[in-house]
């Protein structure tokens, strides 16, 4: 089964403030390039202008479902042209391989980023989880995000 995306309790689904602006289609997208070998994902939470957008949790055991997409909207619809800023937490747990390899880790990513909605365009946001380094890299150095803005 696919894990729902909800809200933290006590939040709702996003609101852009009431306002005369123009606004703009806007998508965020989530895709996770964590190696399935070593790294569970445990939670995604991201926030948008301070409210909450979505919160996905595919289980406290972090057990990834095999058919579980790699890659998720997590917001699509309107907001005012001008400056916005999302911030993203990600919590993964590692996946011990035998000796040698770390027990139990959790491992939490924390980004901001902002963009800017312009006039008469589409805006398409891209954050990717991905292992930065290489496999010399130490395990609590290689979780990274980026973020990816364009306009259409």
């Amino acid at each position: 089964h696919d894990p729902q995306v909800v809200c933290a309790d006590g939040a709702g689904p996003y609101r852009p403030p009431e306002s005369n602006e123009n606004t703009q289609p806007v998508e965020i997208r989530f895709t996770d390039e964590m190696s399935e070998f070593v790294f569970r994902p445990i939670r995604l939470l991201l926030v948008l202008d301070g409210q909450c957008v979505a919160l996905w949790a595919p289980g406290e055991d972090g057990e990834r479902e095999p058919s579980a997409p790699n890659e998720r909207a997590l917001f699509q619809g309107a907001l005012a042209e001008g400056v916005h800023g999302v911030d993203v937490y990600l919590e993964y747990n590692n996946i011990p391989r035998g000796p040698g390899y770390p027990l139990s880790l959790r491992f939490q990513i924390v980004s901001h980023h902002s963009f800017d909605v312009e006039e008469s365009q589409t805006g398409v946001l891209e954050i990717r989880a991905y292992e930065s380094g290489n496999p010399t890299t130490p395990i609590e150095e290689r979780p990274a995000v980026d973020f990816e803005w364009r306009s259409e």
